[in-house]
């Protein structure tokens, strides 16, 4: 809760400050570095320059905490089973000193560079929407595991549920439809996640479940502390 706060505060200031600042708003909103360029105007190149220094490292940063969740979705799907072999059992390597996937890490860092080669509109199509099927999913999970009750043992119970879950849905709706009105970018987009599900429930469907083989580890806090 005290990140969300955070979140909120981090990102609504300057959105705020800059549809109040901006001196102009419609080239501000239209300029290819609208706080940039709000941020020279009102203090000059200097600052402007610092605080783009900020926003790379922020970026770095960002990129680094995607890579460690990107890599522990190796690791985690592996241990379940999901790729076959050999390549679960090497996913599934712990660096001895470090304690962490590092086939799995290499396999990230591998994908980033060869994403760096491709066309950005590409790389926006392939992944512009994906986050929209990952919230659903967490939505349709939290009310699904409260009216079943499989949630029921957590030590963490949301707050005034079902408004988040519920809400976020909605907002969700939004952007699908937004998206698709997006015939450059959105809608191939929204096509492109489509496919990417089909093919994931297509592999599952013919190939995890007739293996039988596969298993999903729900890890606890021990198993956590352990890895």
């Amino acid at each position: 809760m005290a990140s969300l706060a955070l979140t909120l505060l981090f990102e609504g200031i300057p959105i705020v400050a800059v549809l109040v600042g901006a001196p102009d708003l419609h080239a501000t909103l239209t300029a290819d570095d609208p706080f940039g360029l709000l941020v020279t105007l009102r203090s000059g190149t200097t600052t402007a320059n610092w605080i783009s220094i900020g926003v790379v490292v922020a970026i770095v940063n960002a990129v680094i905490a995607c890579i460690l969740a990107c890599a522990r979705f190796f690791y985690g799907t592996a241990r379940d089973g999901s790729w076959g072999r050999p390549l679960d059992r090497w996913m599934t390597q712990v660096h001895p000193k470090f304690g962490s996937p590092w086939v799995g890490t290499l396999l990230v860092g591998g994908f980033g560079i060869v994403a760096c080669f491709l066309p950005l509109q590409l790389l926006l199509v392939l992944s512009g929407t994906g986050l929209v099927a990952i919230y659903t999913g967490i939505c349709v999970a939290a009310i699904v595991g409260r009216r079943t009750g499989k949630t029921a043992h957590a030590p963490y119970q949301m707050p005034f549920y079902p408004i988040a879950p519920v809400v976020t849905l909605l907002a969700l709706g939004y952007v699908c439809w937004t998206s698709w009105l997006d015939l450059e970018e959105g809608r191939p987009g929204l096509i492109m996640t489509g496919a990417q599900i089909l093919l994931s429930i297509a592999y599952y469907w013919f190939v995890l479940r007739r293996r039988g083989a596969w298993n999903v580890q729900i890890p606890t806090l021990a198993t956590e502390r352990d890895a």
